[in-house]
């Protein structure tokens, strides 16, 4: 009666022992403080606008230290806020790990246009139509709109997205227009390759000018832009046909297909 009475007791207590020593075990196996950090930038672009230093930067202006700091009192909701609010950060994701690795996760912006309004004022327009600074580290490689461009530029602002421009189109503003220049250029194989300054003269009157050759593209407005790069693109695909390219000055292409050679004076 005695052993039965035991292994009951045994029973009972044997078990409890063992998970008080797992979660004793687990505990001390994970993290109280911040061992490393982990820094990951993740672009969909070749052109570079942020790195591991300036997430640094922003991670130093919330907390001036980081490592050895203890998991609970660390501010992870405030570095991801600050991280967010970045002109050229698209995404972000932070989280500690059980090793107390403070990982970080960066989703840069993928630049598509610079852009230099008439007063002085720039601005680098991403691929989906959202207005941020130009970046002072590194050097871009993306097409540059000038001229008479006489729309403030707001940095945090987002352009509409334009699938299709007419003459009938309302409420389209210039940086509409251009954003939507600029997307097709870019999603054209040739025209992406060639061409790297957009000039507007008015919101109506584009030209685009190639990285060869001394010879202005005068597109007029951004209607009927598809077929206007895309023959374009097929002239200059063909032009060693032509015997001597010097003595054009520049090709119209507001009524395609036609795409009318201006021959100097």
């Amino acid at each position: 009666m005695k052993h039965k009475k035991w292994l009951i007791a045994l029973s009972i207590i044997l078990p409890i022992i063992i998970i008080t020593g797992w979660l004793v075990i687990r505990d001390r196996s994970a993290a109280t403080s911040i061992s490393s950090i982990e820094i990951n930038i993740n672009t969909a672009d070749t052109n570079k606008i942020i790195d591991t230093t300036y997430v640094l930067d922003l991670i130093y202006k919330v907390t001036p230290r980081v490592l050895g700091v203890m998991i609970e009192d660390f501010p992870l909701d405030s570095i991801y806020q600050t991280i967010k609010q970045s002109h050229f950060v698209e995404k972000v994701l932070c989280n500690i790990k059980l090793d107390g690795t403070l990982k970080i996760d960066v989703w840069a912006r993928c630049p598509l246009l610079h852009i230099i309004a008439n007063d002085g004022s720039e601005c680098i327009m991403d691929t989906s139509g959202y207005l941020m600074p130009v970046p002072q580290r590194y050097n871009l490689y993306i097409p540059v709109a000038y001229g008479n461009i006489k729309t403030k530029l707001k940095i945090g602002t987002k352009v509409n997205n334009i699938t299709n421009y007419t003459y009938e189109t309302k409420e389209c503003s210039e940086l509409d227009k251009l954003y939507y220049l600029a997307k097709n250029i870019k999603k054209n194989e040739i025209s992406k390759l060639l061409f790297w300054d957009i000039y507007v003269e008015t919101p109506k009157s584009y030209y685009i000018y190639p990285i060869v050759g001394n010879q202005y593209v005068r597109i007029g407005d951004v209607d009927l832009l598809n077929d206007k790069l895309r023959n374009i693109s097929i002239f200059y695909n063909n032009i060693q046909h032509i015997s001597d390219i010097n003595t054009y000055v520049g090709f119209d292409l507001r009524v395609p297909p036609q795409i009318i050679a201006i021959k100097q004076l």
